[in-house]
């Protein structure tokens, strides 16, 4: 899982992915890739949702820190979260109130964007065109 204990290796589609095959190895196989894994979110195959689950408070927890040190008025999610959808928002939205306890009263939105698998490449667009305006060209 990516690094031992990182976000990443929790809360990534691979991560994700590779946390299935490590908590259910009869049920999941090796070859099991993210895309697998949300189908099988998506179909209800109740160890799929598991992971989901654990997945989601491990980053509910990290979202934590980011809500409280940030107080963000809305929090974006990208691929595979656009897939997801309630899937991911549902038990992500549980875990940052069971771990927040009253001071998670107040949630940002938790959205999904819309550019979903587009997300990185528009991003590394962006960074592109912010070197381009810097340059005046």
């Amino acid at each position: 899982m990516d690094e031992p204990g990182s976000l990443t290796g929790y809360a990534s589609g691979q991560g994700m992915a590779e946390l299935a095959r490590l908590r259910y190895p009869n049920v999941f196989p090796e070859s099991l890739g993210p895309y697998d894994l949300v189908k099988a979110v998506l179909d209800g195959q109740p160890e799929a949702l598991a992971v989901m689950d654990e997945a989601a408070d491990h980053l509910g927890k990290a979202l934590l820190w980011l809500i409280f040190s940030l107080d963000p008025e809305m929090v974006v999610f990208g691929h595979p979260g656009d897939v997801l959808n309630e899937a991911l928002l549902s038990p992500l939205r549980d875990a940052v109130l069971r771990h927040g306890g009253g001071q998670a009263q107040q949630l940002p939105k938790l959205a999904i964007s819309n550019l979903g698998a587009k997300l990185d490449d528009t991003a590394a667009l962006m960074a592109v065109i912010d070197l381009f305006k810097q340059r005046n060209f």
